[in-house]
């Protein structure tokens, strides 16, 4: 009996390393009893594995060998609610890794890594030639070059078999008009995904380490995209300035109102400065709801742990500023956005 017990586990250690799926998987092969114990072995996922239930420390992340990615609560559970909810909750198996400056790399993590850089050295060249087109004929919105930067998103995504589902492609506004699309922002992934799949020309408002990046940051300050530096007021009003300047120019901008990347997965609090500069550029707002990207990508992996297979893009109706006071405008906007995220991915009502 004994040596049936270990060769079942050995069989199990076998198939989370060469399988990258989800737990789901396992609910469909393994009996249900069978399962909770394997569930068990393999870090220690769920609260239902300790039997104190009233633990109130983080509960921490165990590293094995068949690679389980479960994000973990980073507050006491009196304050804070788990990510993902029991019976939604979902473990990624993305196999052997590496482990690098404390953050994971899984071998799909590499080929997203090469597929990006492979991709921008590739058409570097033609950005280079369109940036020239662009200062000749088209300075103020330089369209030849931010359809040659989302070719080279859309390319390097879809050679990792990634295409996200959009919802709400109605809402989109004219490629003509000049709008401030907002989403939440949980992994460098969502720069990515709306440039790849979102079919619409536009600029990023950025941290300035970003466009330093060689060929990637080149390309998009070659089409326009705006730098700004967090620790500096003298950058961040001028951020503000050539922002409005840009919607004014016929040119749609694309900013993460939150300010920075979410570590727990949850939706945070708005920063004021993209409201102030929808009123002042008298600029439409679109929008646009992030689901599920943050278990693929979370904060502590260096690339996505596997590849996506249910992340949604949803796009919400424009908002128009005229009419509306700034704090009316943020409270649409943040209720359309959370309104169209899972739950595990809401507010907590504290943070509201």
């Amino acid at each position: 009996m004994t040596v049936c017990k270990m060769t079942m586990w050995v069989l199990l250690v076998k198939i989370c390393l060469l399988v990258p799926t989800s737990e789901a998987f396992f609910r469909s092969h393994i009996p249900r009893s069978g399962f909770q114990r394997s569930r068990c072995y393999l870090g220690k996922l769920h609260s239902s594995c300790n039997t104190n239930t009233n633990v109130k420390e983080p509960i921490k992340i165990k590293m094995t060998l068949a690679g389980v990615a479960v994000l973990p609560n980073t507050q006491p559970q009196e304050k804070q609610r788990p990510l993902f909810q029991a019976q939604e909750q979902q473990a990624i198996i993305y196999g052997p890794h590496l482990k690098v400056a404390n953050k994971v790399l899984s071998l799909c993590g590499l080929m997203y890594l090469a597929n990006i850089v492979v991709s921008a050295v590739l058409l570097f060249p033609f950005v280079c030639v369109s940036y020239v087109f662009s200062l000749i004929f088209d300075k103020k919105r330089r369209r030849l070059t931010d359809f040659l930067v989302s070719l080279w998103a859309r390319f390097a995504m879809m050679l990792c078999l990634y295409h996200p589902k959009i919802e709400g492609k109605e809402n989109l506004p004219s490629d003509s008009e000049g709008v401030l699309y907002l989403a939440n922002h949980t992994s460098y992934l969502d720069i990515l995904t709306l440039s790849a799949f979102l079919n619409r020309g536009f600029k990023y408002v950025s941290k300035i380490e970003v466009l330093d990046i060689p060929i990637i940051g080149w390309a998009m300050q070659m089409a326009g995209h705006i730098a700004v530096r967090r620790n500096n007021r003298d950058s961040q009003v001028k951020t503000v300035t050539d922002t409005i300047h840009a919607l004014k120019n016929g040119n749609s901008v694309c900013m993460f109102p939150e300010g920075t990347r979410t570590k727990t997965g949850r939706l945070n609090t708005f920063k004021k400065g993209s409201f102030v500069i929808a009123k002042k550029a008298g600029a439409r707002i679109v929008p646009i709801s992030l689901c599920n990207v943050t278990k693929w990508f979370p904060i502590w992996a260096w690339m996505p742990l596997a590849c996506p297979t249910d992340i949604i893009i949803k796009i919400h109706p424009p908002i128009d500023p005229e009419g509306l006071e700034e704090s009316e405008l943020f409270q649409q906007t943040y209720c359309a956005i959370e309104a169209g995220l899972p739950e595990c991915q809401r507010s907590l009502q504290s943070e509201k």
